[in-house]
């Protein structure tokens, strides 16, 4: 079996790399709903243990969270299969992460969150230092909202002098349709989304130079209970493509983890395991 690196940003992780609506809205509102349904479970700790092929745990792998007395401090230390080690700080406050310090060999990443009076993020501002090579870099994302309090814009700056603007347009039923990135007034990049009947998000889209054609960069599946049930990431570079599927219990929590190549070959297994 092949490893791949994973590092678990469960309350804010985002899985996408580029898509800002996925990433700072989306996701953010899917951790919050993580993030209760723990609290109110009220679980203090959670292991995750990676498996492979046969079925055999990879002791080379950890991963565990642990939550503070009250739910307002959670500690996520991880090694993967390589021995590399992190350890990721989330704050709390009204059951939103407030500020984040993720801590990797020389490299430490100090992200903070504000929101408006309706829990709307307005601001997220990340610094993240290398000791190493003695560089530091900053980037904010500061939020716009419409008169139907959507995202109307966001604009993104790095090292506090190159900026992006993101503009977003919206569909007959109110969804966020295209994701659209300026810079210096010209047009760099654009993200298409698609829904479902319930308003999930099925897939992001853009233009593919290789293929020249518009492809998914990823695609979502949900359970009945509107759970995200599998996620297929498709490769930019190449033909291939990952599919993650998810399996949660009856309180809602998750359970496992599976990730499979185009040739339905095992890649990552995870399974969680949680204590009150």
């Amino acid at each position: 079996m092949r490893y791949i690196s994973l590092f678990f940003l469960l309350f804010l992780g985002s899985v996408l790399h580029a898509q800002y609506y996925y990433n700072d809205i989306i996701a953010a509102k899917q951790s919050a709903q993580n993030y209760l349904i723990i609290k109110a479970q009220k679980i203090k700790t959670i292991e995750v243990r990676s498996y492979d092929d046969h079925g055999e745990q990879v002791t080379s792998f950890s991963l565990q969270q642990v939550f503070s007395n009250n739910w307002n401090k959670m500690e996520l230390s991880t090694q993967n299969a390589t021995g590399e080690k992190s350890l990721l700080t989330t704050y709390y406050k009204n059951n939103l992460v407030s500020n984040t310090i993720e801590r990797s060999k020389h490299i430490e990443t100090i992200t903070n969150y504000s929101y408006d009076a309706q829990n709307r993020i307005i601001s997220i501002e990340s610094i993240s230092k290398d000791s190493a090579y003695k560089y530091q870099n900053t980037e904010k994302h500061i939020w716009h909202y419409g008169s139907n309090n959507a995202p109307e814009e966001m604009i993104k700056i790095r090292n506090g002098k190159d900026t992006t603007l993101v503009k977003f347009t919206y569909d007959e039923q109110g969804n966020v349709a295209e994701e659209k990135w300026f810079r210096m007034g010209r047009l760099i990049e654009t993200y298409y989304y698609y829904y479902d009947d319930n308003h999930l998000i099925t897939d992001i889209v853009r233009y593919n130079r290789n293929a020249k054609k518009l492809l998914p960069d990823f695609m979502f599946e949900y359970n009945a209970q509107k759970q995200l049930s599998s996620m297929t990431q498709v490769s930019a570079n190449s033909n291939g493509y990952l599919i993650w599927h998810y399996i949660y219990n009856a309180a809602g929590l998750k359970t496992e983890e599976i990730c499979k190549d185009k040739q339905n070959q095992l890649i990552a297994n995870f399974k969680y395991f949680y204590q009150q």
